[in-house]
């Protein structure tokens, strides 16, 4: 009986590690070129709904990462932003066609809302 229990774990031991893992959806998307560096939104970092969101960004220049950003988006009537390398405690608002709107723009992609600019605000 032991011998059988030993080969019983030792075909489910194979079994489990011989599964397909499931596929990772996790991807680096190019967003925008800004100051000469490729700007690349985490996907698995974005989070939130259609009134916050936040990502994490990695600049690249020549291949070699320069630094990485978190950002952080609230709608407040139209959308505003900080990130990580802000100093203080304030906000700005998002820039239509700017560096800031192409991330908000992957953001809604991955969350499941979109933006659209009205004169010089993105709602």
């Amino acid at each position: 009986m032991k011998k059988f229990f030993c080969g019983f774990l030792m075909m489910l031991t194979m079994l489990l590690v011989s599964a397909p893992a499931n596929p990772c959806s996790a991807a680096d998307v190019w967003v925008c070129t800004a100051d000469g560096n490729q700007i690349f939104v985490e996907t698995d970092t974005i989070s939130g709904d259609s009134s916050h969101a936040q990502a994490r960004t990695k600049e690249v220049y020549n291949g070699r990462l320069v630094r990485s950003v978190m950002w952080y988006f609230n709608k407040m009537g139209s959308w505003r932003y900080r990130t990580s390398t802000m100093r203080g405690n304030h906000d700005t608002v998002v820039i239509p066609n700017g560096e800031s709107h192409a991330i908000l723009r992957e953001c809604g992609n991955v969350l499941g809302f979109s933006t659209y600019v009205e004169e010089m605000w993105v709602y």
